[in-house]
């Protein structure tokens, strides 16, 4: 099996787990009579936190020798942290254990992200082919878990991701190529948190990091609670698996056939940024209105550019 075929497997596996957890992770959580606000609180919690774990865990990851080790930590820490709180009754207690979870699962595409595209500079393959097969995984398992939730207990989703947490984690261990993250010995923890330092002191990477920050952060409720909205509107689980994947299919449309068409045309980054942050609002406002069924298609498929 090449690098481009073991990366697309661990996008498979990472996108097969977030594309049952994104949409359904409320409805497990409503299932276990949590109100809207502890909802909220479970889910915003990671996304908080990540302003500071994700920096973190970055450095820490740059202190191995390869870069799929820290993978496969990770992969136990999501099955670790996921099935823990499947288990739990205790509020406080689940709240802990789906934060070290979800921050896990988090870190784990900017480190897969990484390790593909030091693989595609050497071996010369696109990285949209590997991480659009993540995609179609998304899709897949976004219908198919909408199909299975109509007749299955909803516990079924927290098995789910658990189960692709300990998958990760073999693959991290005994799939993915063992490349180095660096040159000769690892670098001092001193030197990792330096290079950190250098680019919070980067204008140009902070403005494009708070811009896409901003684009992200208004997907929030998507995540966290559209799949109650959208039942509450008369929508079954399994349209809502059929809107999230939609919005997918459009995404992977683009990354494949836009890119190339990007590069020849010379559209650069920022534009690109006022693209996706336009789309954005557009899409956002009209979601505040209620849109029947018919319109929140088109509305998804704004999900490419968002």
């Amino acid at each position: 099996m090449n690098a481009a075929a073991r990366m697309g497997l661990q996008y498979v596996l990472l996108f097969g787990a977030s594309g049952v957890s994104l949409p359904f992770a409320s409805l497990w959580f409503r299932a276990q009579g949590l109100s809207g606000a502890q909802i909220g609180m479970l889910l915003a919690a990671p996304m908080l936190g990540r302003i500071v774990t994700g920096p973190l865990l970055a450095v820490w990851a740059d202190g191995f020798r390869t870069r799929r080790a820290p993978i496969a930590l990770l992969g136990l820490m999501m099955a670790a942290g996921y099935g823990g709180a499947g288990l739990l009754d205790d509020f406080a207690a689940r709240a802990v254990l789906w934060f070290i979870g979800a921050t896990a699962a988090a870190a784990l595409i900017p480190l897969s992200d990484v390790l593909t595209l030091r693989l595609a500079a050497r071996d010369g393959f696109a990285f949209a082919l590997p991480r659009g097969c993540g995609s179609v995984a998304f899709v897949i398992v976004n219908v198919g878990m909408g199909a299975v939730l109509l007749g299955a207990p909803v516990d079924v989703i927290v098995v789910w991701i658990t189960l692709l947490g300990l998958a990760i984690a073999a693959a991290g261990a005994f799939v993915l190529p063992a490349e180095p993250v660096g040159e000769g010995a690892p670098l001092r923890k001193r030197d990792r948190f330096r290079g950190l330092g250098h680019l919070l002191r980067d204008p140009v990477f902070m403005t494009a990091i708070f811009a896409v920050g901003a684009v992200q952060a208004a997907h929030a409720f998507q995540y966290g609670f559209s799949a109650l909205l959208w039942k509450a509107q008369g929508n079954s689980e399994a349209v809502t698996g059929q809107l999230w994947a939609f919005g997918v299919v459009v995404e992977v449309a683009l990354m494949w056939l836009f890119e190339p068409w990007r590069r020849r045309a010379g559209i650069g980054p920022w534009l690109l940024l006022v693209i996706g942050a336009a789309a954005a609002v557009v899409r956002w406002t009209a979601m505040a209105f209620a849109p029947p069924l018919w319109l929140l298609w088109p509305l998804q498929a704004l999900h490419a550019l968002t």
